[in-house]
């Protein structure tokens, strides 16, 4: 379609002729299409823009003034400018979120308390440790402490693993008993 062209179906368009603007936007709506989906880089919401550009078209086609460009010109930078305007609305709305959400996250916990949490329930499993028999905290060391495997710790203790099990078991359940007792 010619430049020309598309000045005569914007203007008969603009006078109200819905033939001029249905044809106008069967001609238009690839081309347009196609500038608001560089900008968007989504197929639906550049449709969406396409279709509230030519909206725009049909209500306030009068202002077209052919001296300042072409109509073709004048429909894809509205077209683009529509594309534009729902990428920083988009843009915008993320960053209210963001912003939101910084001000609305928790308060970061108090790193100092929880290194001495930290100190004392080390102490108190140390103290606790001495509770236990030799064979059970021989057992709990390697494995909790060292960080042996099950078969690594029972061949270090030259026993079968079911016995290490047994002894680690034990262990733990006089450990939570001594740490219960004393708080």
């Amino acid at each position: 379609m010619s430049l020309a062209d598309w000045n005569q179906l914007l203007h008969a368009a603009a006078a109200g002729d819905r033939d001029s603007y249905d044809q106008l936007c069967r001609e238009s709506t690839p081309l347009l299409r196609e500038h608001a989906h560089q900008v968007l880089r989504n197929p639906d919401d550049a449709q969406d823009v396409v279709q509230e550009a030519l909206f725009e078209v049909w209500r306030l086609g009068e202002r077209y003034d052919p001296a300042r460009g072409h109509a073709r010109s004048w429909l894809i930078t509205m077209t683009r400018r529509r594309a534009i305007d729902r990428v920083r609305r988009a843009s915008a709305a993320r960053d209210r979120e963001d912003r939101f959400g910084r001000q609305h996250l928790p308060v970061d916990h108090d790193s100092t308390a929880d290194s001495v949490v930290d100190l004392l329930d080390r102490a108190s499993v140390r103290g606790g440790l001495h509770h236990l028999s030799d064979l059970q905290r021989e057992a709990m060391l390697l494995v909790y402490y060292e960080g042996c495997t099950s078969a690594q710790a029972a061949a270090r203790l030259d026993i079968s693993i079911g016995t290490l099990k047994t002894r680690v078991r034990d262990g733990v359940t006089r450990l939570r008993s001594v740490l219960d007792t004393t708080g």
